[in-house]
């Protein structure tokens, strides 16, 4: 049982572990989401956060719980301490946010940092995985089935389409 609803979760004949998770929350107001505290960009999914230091690009998804993710151009260079931070208590998320860090590969992998709201940086997040591969295959940019590395190691997620829950293995 989780927040958000059981979770079935099976082990594999290869000894792996896979989760079948939740279909991804985008209405605004289950995630919870302001877009009143937020610009709109050309893309329905994406919004521009400010802070008084940094303009954000984000994709808000709930699996569960609120994740912020945004792309970057190398995560290792990401300031993710300083921009987690600011935008984990930003007024757009008023039960604040888990913030995912994303660097796009190719359609079938990315690289991904977390900040947590009330931890900080997490070397592992399986549902901020989750929430990453949701925000890229919105813009088009995964396949359906996509490796994710974490710090504390690596992922698979599988997500078909909207009405359908995301499976982690």
């Amino acid at each position: 049982q989780s927040a958000a609803g059981p979770l079935v979760t099976t082990l594999l004949p290869d000894g792996l572990v896979q989760s079948q998770l939740t279909v991804p929350v985008l209405s605004h107001a289950q995630i919870p989401f302001d877009p009143n505290h937020a610009e709109a960009t050309a893309s329905p999914y994406l919004f521009n956060l400010r802070t008084e230091a940094l303009l954000a690009t984000i994709c808000p998804v709930s699996m569960g719980n609120p994740h912020a993710v945004m792309l970057c151009d190398d995560i290792q260079q990401a300031d993710v301490d300083g921009i987690g931070r600011a935008l984990t208590r930003h007024p757009a998320f008023p039960a604040g946010v888990n913030v995912g860090f994303c660097q796009w590969v190719d359609e079938g992998f990315i690289r991904l940092r977390v900040f947590a709201r009330g931890v900080g940086e997490t070397r592992a997040c399986g549902g901020g995985a989750c929430a990453a591969v949701v925000a890229l295959r919105l813009q088009e940019r995964l396949a359906s089935k996509v490796k994710v590395s974490l710090p504390g190691g690596k992922l698979r997620i599988t997500w078909p389409d909207v009405s359908q829950p995301v499976t982690m293995t």
